[in-house]
């Protein structure tokens, strides 16, 4: 069988770089420069601040971010109702929820609406660096697979199955999997 491989060529030299752009969004000045600062810090990532949710979707269409760190509690527009348009509009994107009054309860609502992660913000200084590592990574990797499945022109998967209901189980599982 042959496989074709097409490599792109990157554009940029060795001397450029582009930096992961990071939004930060939180209604309140002290917590976003505390956000702002620790990612910051961490260096090669270009922190960006918007004050509530709106603002921040403003901000989305214009110069479209990496990864939005969002706090949970806002007016206008709240960071579950953030997460959940981001998740619509710009589906690659992903969101890391954070706020004051964590429980088990709103990390796990936070998850169903569609963040990437959540970190209390007790515990920002310990986690939100390695979390936005983390979830760079994983978002990294979903955009290669994405940009290989749209290039791929041609696909051919045979498979020889007797009448065993648990392999047709799987093999129905396998195609919805596969469904690019």
């Amino acid at each position: 069988m042959k496989r074709h491989f097409a490599l792109e060529t990157s554009r940029f030299t060795a001397e450029e770089h582009i930096m992961t752009r990071v939004l930060i969004v939180d209604d309140s000045l002290t917590d976003r420069r505390l956000a702002g600062g620790l990612v910051a810090r961490a260096g090669e990532l270009d922190v960006h601040f918007a004050v509530d949710g709106r603002d921040a979707l403003e901000q989305i269409e214009l110069h479209l971010p990496d990864l939005v760190v969002t706090d949970l509690n806002m007016p206008m527009l709240d960071g579950l109702a953030l997460v959940k348009a981001i998740r619509e509009q710009y589906p690659m994107v992903p969101v890391i929820l954070m706020t004051g009054n964590g429980s088990d309860a709103i990390a796990v609502e936070a998850l169903r609406t569609g963040a990437a992660s959540y970190v209390p913000k007790i515990r920002l200084a310990d986690d939100l660096v390695t979390t936005i590592e983390q979830v760079l990574t994983v978002a990294h990797a979903d955009r290669g697979r994405a940009r290989l499945m749209r290039r791929l022109t041609r696909q051919q998967v045979e498979f020889e199955l007797e009448n065993d209901v648990d392999l047709i189980m799987s093999l129905v599982q396998f195609l919805q999997d596969a469904e690019v």
